[in-house]
């Protein structure tokens, strides 16, 4: 089993990890926010 990768959110400093949506589309490496909440709070 592949061990999940995770990233720390821009905002709020928790971590989080790669969301199937995520890999399917291969916008991982963008993803800077763990949620919609902080990525509209960091405006």
């Amino acid at each position: 089993m592949k061990p999940k990768e995770t990233k720390i959110c821009a905002r709020c400093g928790r971590p989080f990890t790669n969301r199937k949506q995520w890999a399917s589309r291969g916008i991982w490496p963008q993803v800077k926010y763990c949620s919609n909440r902080c990525r509209h709070g960091a405006k």
